[in-house]
Order: C-alpha cells, then sequence, then structure tokens
C-alpha cells in the first residue's frame, strides 16, 4: 500500500514546535487510503532517524503492519414471490434467500417487513414478529446462504351497505350516486432487508447494559417481490339533473363478498323553469331540462349497461339493475319526450383490449317521445334481451352478434313500433379455448 504526501497528515506531539523528537515527546501521523479492491490492505510503517552531525549515521526501526478487512459486496439477498398474480383469498408465497460470501460479520440480522393488507400465515424458519416485521438473528453466516419461505394471504373483504330514500318537490334537483365493489389495493409488494454489523471499539459504550451500542454498520442490502391481486369488481353510476317538478326513490344494496351491486330506482320529473330568491332583493332562474344517466360496469365479466336519456321535458321511469362477479341484468321501463340512448357492450373476454371485437354490442338512439321497455340479460358467455317500443321521431337501432350477425335500422316515424309482442335478441357466445 503506498500513501501519498498529501494523505498523511501529522506530526501531533512535536509540543515545542522545533521540527525535532526529542526524547520526552510522542508524535503521531495519520495517514488516508481509499480501498479500491475488495482484497484486505495490510498497512506497514517504520520509522528513522539520521545524526544531525554526521549524515552517514542512519538508525531504522523493525516495521510494523496491521491488516484491515475490506467488505465488499458480502450480502446477497434475493426475495421472490412465487404467485405473480392472486385473488383475494388466496395465499403468496415468498422465498428469501440470504448469501454471505467470504466476510466475517459478528452480527447479521434479516428483516422482512410484511405489507398492511395481508394476513401472515406461516413464517419457516420462524422469526421473532413485532408488528409487521419479521426478524431473524443469524449471528455469523459465514460463507453460507439462509432461506426462509413466508406465507401470506390476501383477505377477502367482506363489507355491505344497503340505501333507501325518496325524495318529491319542486326546484333545482343535482344527483351524483356511485357504488363500487373494487378493494384496493391493485398490488402486494412486500421488501425484505439485510444488514450485517461488527463490533467497533468504542471505550464510552457500556457492553453489558447496552451491547448493540458497540455495533458498527459494515453493508446493508434490500430486495423486494411483487404481486398483481385480481379483483375485479362492479360499478354503478347514477346523474340526474334539471329543473321543474321531481319524484325518486330509490333501494340499494351493495356487497363485496360477491362484488354485487342491486338497485332499484323510479323517477317522474316534469321540466318547468325554477325561481329562488336571493339577499339583496336579486333571485335565480334555473331552465335547465331533465337529464338521467345510468352506467352500469362489470369488470369481472366484461359487460357495460349504458342508459341515458337527456334534454327531456318529461320523464317517467323504472329501473332495476343487478351486477354481480357471474353476470348483469338491467330492466327498464320508461317513457320521455327528449333524446334517449341505452347501449349494451359484452367484451370477448373479461380483460379484452378496446380494439378486440366484442362478442355483443347493442347501442339504441331516440329522439323524440317514446315508451321502451327493455330487459338485458348476460351470463357466462350468453347474453338475452327483450324490447318493446313505441313512439315517434327519430330511431336508430344497431346491433352486433360478434363477427356472425348484425341488424340495423334508423329513419324518422310519425309513429314507430319495434316487433310485437317483444323484440326478442338472444346469443350465445362460444367460450375460448
Amino acid at each position: 500500500m503506498c500513501i501519498r504526501d498529501r494523505d498523511i497528515t501529522g506530526p501531533v506531539g512535536d509540543e515545542n514546535n522545533d521540527g525535532k523528537l526529542d526524547t520526552t515527546e510522542t508524535w503521531t501521523y495519520t495517514g488516508t487510503y481509499v480501498a479500491d479492491t475488495c482484497e484486505d490492505v495490510v498497512n506497514t510503517a517504520r520509522a528513522s532517524a539520521t545524526n544531525p552531525c554526521d549524515p552517514e549515521l542512519r538508525i531504522e526501526s523493525l516495521p510494523d503492519s496491521i491488516t484491515v478487512d475490506i467488505f465488499c459486496e458480502c450480502l446477497k439477498l434475493t426475495k421472490t414471490a412465487l404467485n405473480e398474480t392472486v385473488e383475494r383469498g388466496q395465499d403468496i408465497y415468498y422465498n428469501i434467500e440470504l448469501c454471505v460470501n467470504k466476510c466475517n460479520f459478528d452480527q447479521v440480522i434479516l428483516r422482512d417487513v410484511l405489507p398492511a393488507d395481508v394476513e401472515l400465515v406461516s413464517v419457516d424458519p420462524p422469526a421473532s414478529l413485532s408488528g409487521h416485521t419479521l426478524t431473524w438473528d443469524l449471528g455469523n453466516p459465514y460463507d453460507r446462504c439462509f432461506n426462509a419461505v413466508v406465507v401470506v394471504r390476501v383477505p377477502i373483504v367482506n363489507m355491505s351497505y344497503d340505501m333507501e330514500q325518496g325524495v318529491q318537490g319542486e326546484g333545482f334537483v343535482n344527483i351524483h350516486n356511485d357504488y363500487d365493489t373494487h378493494h384496493e389495493p391493485k398490488s402486494i409488494t412486500n421488501c425484505a432487508y439485510a444488514e450485517a454489523y461488527v463490533y467497533a471499539a468504542n471505550p464510552a459504550a457500556n457492553l453489558e447494559a447496552n451491547p448493540d451500542d458497540n455495533l458498527k454498520l459494515m453493508e446493508s442490502v434490500s430486495s423486494c417481490a411483487s404481486s398483481r391481486v385480481v379483483d375485479p369488481g362492479t360499478e354503478l353510476k347514477r346523474r340526474e339533473f334539471g329543473s321543474g317538478t321531481y319524484a325518486s326513490e330509490e333501494l340499494t344494496r351493495v356487497r363485496m363478498e360477491n362484488k354485487s351491486i342491486q338497485s332499484a330506482t323510479s323517477l317522474s320529473a316534469s321540466h318547468k323553469p325554477t325561481t329562488f330568491s336571493l339577499p339583496g332583493g336579486s333571485s335565480i332562474t334555473y331552465g335547465s331540462k331533465w337529464t338521467e344517466k345510468s352506467k352500469g360496469i362489470n369488470y369481472a365479466t366484461g359487460a357495460t349497461m349504458t342508459e341515458e336519456y337527456t334534454f327531456a321535458n318529461k320523464i317517467d321511469k323504472e329501473r332495476v339493475v343487478d351486477l354481480d362477479k357471474n353476470g348483469s341484468t338491467m330492466k327498464t321501463d320508461v317513457t320521455f319526450t327528449g333524446t334517449g340512448h341505452i347501449g349494451v357492450l359484452k367484451k370477448d373476454e373479461p380483460d379484452s383490449h378496446p380494439k378486440v371485437k366484442p362478442t355483443y354490442e347493442a347501442t339504441e338512439d331516440y329522439t323524440g317521445s317514446f315508451r321502451i321497455y327493455e330487459m338485458v340479460d348476460e351470463y357466462g358467455s350468453n347474453v338475452r334481451s327483450e324490447k318493446d317500443v313505441d313512439g315517434y321521431g327519430y330511431v336508430a337501432v344497431d346491433k352486433h352478434v360478434s363477427n356472425n350477425q348484425r341488424t340495423y335500422e334508423s329513419g324518422t316515424c310519425l309513429l314507430y313500433t319495434s316487433p310485437s309482442p317483444r323484440d326478442r335478441t338472444r346469443s350465445r357466445m362460444p367460450s375460448s379455448a
């Protein structure tokens, strides 16, 4: 090892600052060296003196050496999750491997910090548990590997919600109701940490009372593993706003266990402007026509059902929506004057890309005065629909069954009646292999 002059400081101890080492003095020099390899460093020092009266007379001390152990990437920590995807109620298996190369440590600690959203099932070998942290004290695992298996479970969330309400009156109305059976998180990340310590000379430490005070951290590593939580749920979104007379009732039940949303609603609304007095003699007038929108999304089956009525002078409607992880049903009986839209989409697979052709798609648009009864039921790979429509105005209906069948009709009519007694559509989509 070679230390440059500029990396040496000293001497310390030249009490009379004469630059000469007196017999009563002890000089101390400090050298600094940055290790650039993983090999141990041997530091050797020698002292020599020259007679100022006779420069040829020179004496030299025996060498004195010290070896410094260089720790270089001694710890290798790997954590893997055997389940890349998991459903609620299932277990995630984690393998943890910590390898210590040929490095001498006095203490190696391995910790596994569990996410707050999981339940601990088992640990092998056993570890101490404090809060959400598992700890193994490995001592000095010189030149060997330690393996552990941790099993956690993503719990099933059992939450229920029931709501019943009724409103009637005259004025301006704005309603915004959303129901959602999704539950966070969408992924689980679990991290392990390893730390290696050596005992360092610390005269101020009380080793008997606090032995850890004399430990010096030499190296720390971490490793994380993630699993995606597959938890497709259902959503129901409702919007109502407008000015005039208004009466509505709603009965809704939400169950997280089977991702179900059941909603039965009735609405009777007639448009007319309403004026409200404000302080200072001013007033405000609302003249918005009625808008009523509903959208049910079933991520478990890949179905979406949409119903909208806008710019309406009058809406009288009863609707039942039933969504769960097995299927979706929508029944609606509505009379309106304005514009209406009903849409049904059934994806080829629940997670299909939007560019993939759906197995069933239907869109209906109406402008005028109509009465519509419609029922749509999807379960598994089946879709069933029934429809009964009469009224006058503009109509456009377009239905697709995969790439095999399509029906389309549009026009402006003084009187429009769908095939009697009801327009029935049944489609059976073969499951993909």
